[in-house]
């Protein structure tokens, strides 16, 4: 028979993994990054294996190796992490046959968000000083990752309810353990499965945990009023709508490179809304990589005139798309169709298209945090209209905020040919990096970690593995090889 045969088993050994592994795989240009930047800074990351006694504990190398490995191969569970290391050929390659167990795996990654942070901020400067990263002109977007918790949460009234009814255990368990021994029997009445005073002081004990654990849930809520309900397990998550129904959570910030897609920060955060997000993220790249993008564009949700005001005051240029409730006021007439407002810089005074005046009425000078003028209508009743344009009795009022010019200016820069570019090219620059971690290296999978700080740990780590991805596909192996080779982390 002319079948194919395979090698001896006795004669494969470690010394042949060096073969099997081919001289263009891309775990050999992950293995001399993480070298070279561990080599660098050992300091930075070698937080145990200082002590002469008791068990030799996993380095940082192999521990990073492992993570960015399995992140980049859409294994992220600790326990699947744990086997692939004993049987995947490219992994006993990459960690020289060490074999961690789940719980160290799972340990290290909860415990070391620093040393995943500082390999991430060691990347990053590696694309900038190879210019494969130039940060003048940046697209923002966001996803909401689902928690790694269920969809039940509480309210503020569920909460007191619980402690109002723990209360009641709590004075039953008390008043029993105060009965003397001819009590006994009522001791057992008042607790179906604790027999005995001991097991009542021990539920005791548990009720006033739980106690504790509500306080501090309550006092989020009493803290954060744009939440109403809070998560069981993750306390950070936000309660979103998605295409799955209402669900705990993380609204992941990206801001990505124009030149070749690439993600230069990503921050996961607990806000439910976009609106307060697109200064910061700038602000974040310039913190980051001490530059100042000179375009930012982002989608309808981080639409704030405010910030966008301050940010092309300061040099940036902004196209955010402009959501149809902020261009203006509107109203309806009896047949459905749209009224417009003009106004009059002369009379200081809006008409109305059905021929009616709104004057000037006051002024407020902290509305919206920047000053606005109220505007009334003279005489809305006689109006077919004013049934569907507003149900004041004194008439259709609008404010002209102190920026109103400047934000109308805004919006006709939007609705220019140079806006509607800028938002097709967002589209094909944000959207793409969300798009295939959620699709390829997250397998449309929630996240495993619990916390903000921990979450952004694993944000950190999908971030590394879809930037080194398209590293491969932007430069070739050898000449990324000797990049890595000759550059050192400053």
């Amino acid at each position: 028979m002319r079948y194919k045969q395979g090698e001896s088993r006795d004669k494969l050994s470690l010394g042949l993994l060096e073969e099997l592994v081919a001289k263009d795989h891309y775990i050999r240009l992950l293995d001399a990054f993480i070298e070279g930047v561990v080599s660098s800074s050992e300091s930075s990351y070698s937080q145990k294996g200082l002590s002469t006694t008791g068990q030799r504990p996993y380095g940082a190398r192999t521990m990073l190796k492992l993570y960015l490995y399995g992140y980049l191969n859409r294994v992220t569970s600790s326990r699947r992490l744990e086997a692939e290391a004993s049987r995947n050929i490219e992994l006993i390659w990459l960690l020289e046959n060490l074999q961690p167990d789940f719980k160290t795996i799972a340990d290290y990654r909860r415990d070391n968000g620093e040393a995943i942070r500082s390999l991430l901020k060691a990347f990053n400067q590696f694309l900038v000083s190879h210019k494969y990263i130039d940060g003048k002109q940046v697209s923002v977007d966001s996803v909401r990752l689902k928690a790694n918790t269920n969809r039940n949460a509480q309210s503020l009234k569920k909460i007191e309810g619980r402690l109002k009814h723990i209360d009641k255990q709590m004075t039953q368990y008390l008043n029993a353990l105060n009965l003397n021994d001819e009590g006994e029997l009522k001791l057992e009445q008042l607790c179906e499965l604790d027999r005995t005073k001991k097991q009542a002081m021990a539920k005791i004990a548990e009720l006033n945990k739980e106690i504790e654990d509500l306080q501090k849930k309550k006092k989020t809520l009493n803290e954060d009023t744009r939440r109403t309900r809070i998560s069981f397990t993750d306390e950070e998550a936000v309660l979103s709508r998605s295409r799955d129904g209402v669900l705990p959570q993380y609204n992941t910030q990206m801001v990505v490179d124009d030149k070749h897609k690439l993600i230069m920060y990503s921050e996961a955060t607990c806000d439910g809304n976009d609106r307060q997000q697109l200064k910061a993220m700038v602000e974040a790249i310039e913190s980051e990589y001490d530059q100042r993008p000179q375009v930012a564009r982002a989608d309808a949700d981080y639409f704030n005139i405010v910030d966008i005001k301050e940010l092309e005051e300061q040099g940036t240029e902004c196209y955010c798309n402009v959501p149809q409730n902020a261009k203006g006021a509107q109203g309806k007439d009896e047949q459905g169709l749209p009224i417009e407002f003009t106004y009059d810089e002369q009379q200081d005074e809006y008409t109305c298209s059905k021929g009616g005046r709104l004057i000037r009425k006051g002024y407020d000078p902290k509305k919206g945090g920047r000053g606005a003028t109220l505007y009334q209508g003279v005489d809305c009743t006689k109006c077919p209209a004013k049934a569907f344009c507003t149900s004041s009795k004194k008439g259709r009022m609008l404010y002209r905020f102190d920026d109103e010019q400047w934000k109308q200016d805004y919006i006709r820069r939007m609705e220019s040919p140079i806006g509607k570019q800028q938002s097709r090219k967002r589209r094909t620059h944000a959207e793409h990096p969300f798009g295939t971690i959620k699709m390829v290296f997250m397998d449309r999978q929630q996240l495993k970690m619990r916390g903000r700080y921990k979450v952004q740990t694993e944000i950190c780590l999908y971030h590394f593995a879809y930037n080194f991805k398209r590293l491969q596909n932007i430069s070739s192996f050898e000449y990324l090889k000797q990049q890595i080779r000759n550059w050192s982390l400053k």
